[in-house]
């Protein structure tokens, strides 16, 4: 079951996730980033255009600052954790560090306090076919996961249509 809250922020202050009790400090999780946070987006001010990898406005190579959001987790959220239940999907082939992706997403949910993570085997066949069940995923299913090659869900081409895949979700 999903649930979202359109014209909300929720603040959960006993959102604290820190690993399991077996943690070590460097385990431990440690803070929101700002919504102020910016990050620079190009560190090399160029003295020519023909230095290489150059990018200049104008002849004189001026250095104009870009900056960005930060990426990370935020202390306004806009859901309930214990409401969502989210699923993972590799859809497509293969590509490198898929299990870091899946790895990375799983402890980030977690982060948020999501409980209800699964993992949908061989991509959309996952959702349709019969013998194929969702898989509970958590940080410590997932935990060495980025060590193996493939992908820890498995992989499939092709499809069903999305209107029956939306279907299988409901």
């Amino acid at each position: 079951m999903q649930h979202f809250l359109s014209n909300a922020i929720c603040y959960h202050s006993g959102r604290t996730p820190t690993g399991d009790e077996d943690s070590t400090p460097m385990d431990m999780w440690n803070g929101y980033v700002n919504n102020d946070d910016r990050a620079l987006m190009k560190v090399i001010k160029y003295s020519s255009p023909t230095s290489a990898g150059a990018e200049c406005i104008d002849p004189d190579c001026s250095w104009v600052e870009q900056w960005v959001h930060r990426a990370g987790p935020r202390k306004d959220i806009y859901y309930e954790p214990n409401e969502v239940k989210a699923a993972i999907v590799t859809c497509g082939g293969l590509c490198p560090g898929l299990n870091d992706v899946i790895r990375q997403v799983v402890f980030t949910l977690e982060t948020y306090g999501v409980k209800n993570i699964v993992g949908i085997p061989f991509g959309f066949r996952g959702f349709f076919e019969k013998g194929l069940k969702e898989m509970p995923l958590s940080r410590n299913l997932v935990e060495n996961i980025n060590l193996a090659g493939g992908s820890f869900l498995g992989v499939s081409r092709g499809g069903p249509k999305t209107s029956e895949i939306v279907d299988s979700i409901q």
